[in-house]
């Protein structure tokens, strides 16, 4: 039995696999509300190009890499000289992705993704792994509780927002222009106040 009364949302702003299988198997008397944020519904052949974006608006002119999502999250194990943590922090602070600007990530939220790689080990690939062999189609489709669909504007995921509220019985599409993405840490303040308006309560902050 999953922990959620029925007057509780669905909030799940990170791992959207995990939200709608959550959901899936709540069903709708215990999911009241739904609040998603960049819902993975690229087909196989789109994940390349969605990378691609990603990771090529600062890399230096040249060939092309074998594979783009490699790129992205590729293989690593740890050194004994640390190198694999410098690999870590240039990941995300390098200048090579889209979603990570310099000029506008606050440094602890690069700190933060760090951090939760190496936590996560060499295996942390096998959610994204997961994630782009995942249909988003049917779990969308029988979610029937209003979903709103919360995002940042310029995140790449933002363009499917509008494939995915077709698929929804109740859908509210609200994209935040100027941002990238991470927005409880990047607007703390608006994100919130987005989720009180759909759901109609105000949400308390924590002690």
């Amino acid at each position: 039995m999953l922990p959620i009364p029925a007057t509780t949302k669905l909030e799940h702003l990170h791992d959207n696999v995990r939200a709608l299988d959550i959901a899936r198997q709540a069903g709708s008397d215990r999911v009241t509300h739904a609040v998603l944020t960049g819902v993975p519904m690229m087909k196989p052949h789109e994940w390349e190009p969605y990378f691609e974006r990603v990771m090529s608006s600062t890399r230096p002119a040249g060939a092309p890499p074998a594979s783009w999502a490699d790129l992205f999250a590729p293989d690593w194990e740890p050194k004994l000289d640390g190198s694999h943590m410098m690999w870590a922090w240039k990941r995300w602070a390098g200048g090579h992705r889209k979603d990570y600007p310099l000029d506008r990530t606050p440094i602890e939220l690069i700190q933060m993704a760090v951090v939760q790689l190496l936590i996560a080990g060499p295996h942390y690939n096998w959610m994204y792994r997961a994630a782009w062999k995942y249909d988003a189609e049917p779990a969308l489709r029988a979610l029937s509780c209003p979903v709103l669909l919360l995002n940042a504007g310029e995140d790449p995921l933002a363009e499917k927002d509008i494939e995915v509220a077709k698929l929804l019985a109740d859908a509210r599409v609200v994209q935040l222009p100027g941002l990238t993405g991470q927005l409880p840490w990047r607007v703390p303040e608006q994100f919130p106040s987005e989720i009180e308006k759909f759901v109609g309560v105000a949400i308390s902050p924590r002690s």
